[in-house]
């Protein structure tokens, strides 16, 4: 299991326990103030019946409620604003995530420059083979076809070159896409 797999791991394991104290404290506080309000009611019954025994049990059933709302809604205030584990377990999971993309990093980086070497060496060779085609090509185009496209007419017989009726492989697309592999390796370097 890698670092990061780990690290969901304690957060789902963390976050169930959580809800299940929010849960149980949510309980306890609802029959907390279940106690506190039967408590009050309690209180106003013995009052109208002047049983001061009663009225004073009660009256301590109220204050035990009242606490207890208190310390469980103060618990679940706990729950939803503090920390659930201690700094230390903090820095040790995000040192062991980062650790793990660095070298995860590096492992990629190194794989990245392999093949930027490589489309270097494909692109200067696939280069070399277009010009030497492009300039095969001429040659058999100019010399031994003797196409009239090479030349322009310009009047009094005279005759120019024409770039234009060149015969020549323009595809430069994958010369291209492996320039730009060798550029972004170069920023890996």
């Amino acid at each position: 299991m890698n670092a990061t797999e780990a690290l969901n791991k304690k957060i789902e394991t963390i976050r169930a326990k959580r809800e299940a104290d929010r849960t149980n404290a949510e309980n306890l506080a609802t029959s907390a103030r279940e106690s506190l309000s039967r408590a009050e009611k309690e209180m106003q019954t013995a009052t109208a019946a002047g049983d001061l025994t009663r009225y004073r049990k009660a009256k301590q059933e109220r204050e035990a409620a009242s606490d207890a709302v208190e310390m469980h809604t103060a618990r679940l205030q706990a729950l939803d604003n503090a920390p659930l584990i201690t700094k230390a377990e903090y820095d040790a999971e995000v040192k062991a995530v980062f650790d793990e993309l660095k070298s995860a990093n590096e492992a990629a980086r190194a794989e990245l420059l392999e093949i930027s070497d490589r489309a270097t060496i494909i692109g200067a060779d696939l280069r070399d083979k277009i010009r030497k085609a492009n300039d095969a090509l001429e040659i058999w185009q100019r010399e031994i076809y003797q196409d009239e496209n090479l030349l322009l007419d310009i009047g009094n017989g005279k005759k120019i070159p024409n770039p234009s009726g060149r015969l020549y492989f323009r595809d430069y697309r994958v010369v291209d896409f492996a320039d730009t592999i060798s550029r972004g390796g170069e920023n890996l370097k």
